[in-house]
């Protein structure tokens, strides 16, 4: 029992469970009284936590254990899913190769567009890419740029970078704290013009 939880817990409580293959859960069973009627309830905690997750009463034993069980599922799908990420995350390889071009969006109050062209691939799991030249397609006419790259021209020395999963099945690589790079699709980019503060 983790001494931070133990303020939580009631002094006397009817039963205790915990479960092996969930760490950090407990969950004690209980009567209070409210309005003069005595009633079931329950206090949980999950992973971690030093303050209980789930603490009520209800109307009677059954609804109380079926909110125990729904708590005990809810927790299994969690560390399922976290589990599958993990597998996911341990199991993806990248497909770049050199000469394919990323970009990356990135603004508060002005969108900016930057290119970078995969030079080398480096393992499963990295590439090395170079920040490349872009040029204006086409204006909109509303503020806006539209950007495509232009392939080898560097701006830049390599950087090494590592690839994860991306959105939709393409791939991302973090570039600093604001701002990361995914696949460019061949299509001109909207970037803010230099009128409107970029």
């Amino acid at each position: 029992m983790k001494q931070s939880r133990i303020i939580y817990i009631p002094k006397q409580f009817d039963h205790y469970i915990t479960l092996p293959d969930i760490p950090g859960l407990e969950i004690y069973k209980y009567k209070t009284t409210i309005k003069g009627v005595e009633k079931p309830a329950a206090i949980m905690f999950r992973g971690k936590a030093q303050k209980p997750t789930n603490r009520y009463y209800y109307r009677d034993e059954a609804r109380r254990d079926e909110a125990i069980q729904q708590f005990i599922d809810d927790e299994r799908k969690v560390m399922s899913d976290r589990a599958e990420r993990r597998a996911k995350k341990a199991a993806f390889t990248h497909n770049l190769k050199p000469g394919d071009i990323l970009y990356s969006s990135w603004g508060y109050d002005q969108t900016n567009i930057d290119f970078y062209q995969v030079t080398q691939k480096v393992g499963k799991k990295s590439v090395k890419i170079r920040p490349i030249r872009s040029t204006v397609d086409h204006h909109d006419g509303c503020q806006s740029n539209y950007m495509i790259p232009e392939k080898n021209g560097f701006t830049g020395g390599e950087m090494l970078k590592r690839v994860t999963d991306g959105y939709n099945g393409g791939h991302w690589i973090t570039l600093n704290s604001f701002s990361g790079a995914s696949d460019w699709n061949g299509k001109p980019i909207r970037e803010t013009d230099s009128y409107s503060g970029h």
